[in-house]
């Protein structure tokens, strides 16, 4: 089975062939991060409200309801496994490009408040490492 894998040898440079035909700088390395890949999510972003409150809640919408097509898409291969007349890999290669659907909406909703994938990433392992020490991973609430 083949994923789209952005650490595959030959992903990164055509990667970079897109990006330099419309004008955006390259990745170095070997691998996109996170933060690379939100600030040329940002470049990509044009939706109504942007730097408005109508804005954050266009892209917190728009992730609702792409998070809505990843659950619809799993909760199908649950059901019924991938359709026999589908291939696994296309199967998953739309699986992806649903995930990145859902990256991107993250992307600039983060963005719009002036926080990095980085600061919402460490926030976040900060916060389970605290439950997990204290016992607390399992049950329900914000603040346990």
């Amino acid at each position: 089975m083949s994923t789209i894998n952005m650490t595959d040898s030959n992903t990164i440079p055509k990667f970079n062939d897109l990006m330099a035909q419309i004008g955006q700088e390259e990745v170095s390395g070997d691998a996109l991060t996170f933060n690379q890949y939100q600030a040329l999510a940002q470049k990509t972003a044009v939706f109504p409200g942007q730097g408005q409150v109508g804005g954050a809640m266009y892209l917190a919408l728009g992730l609702c309801g792409e998070s809505g097509e990843v659950a619809e898409k799993i909760k199908k291969y649950f059901r019924d496994g991938i359709p026999k007349d589908v291939d696994q890999d296309d199967w998953i290669e739309d699986l992806v490009k649903e995930c990145g659907d859902v990256l991107w909406y993250l992307a600039n909703l983060l963005m719009t408040f002036g926080v990095s994938f980085s600061d919402a990433g460490v926030t976040n392992l900060e916060k389970l490492a605290s439950r997990k020490v204290r016992g607390k991973l399992g049950g329900s609430g914000d603040n346990r």
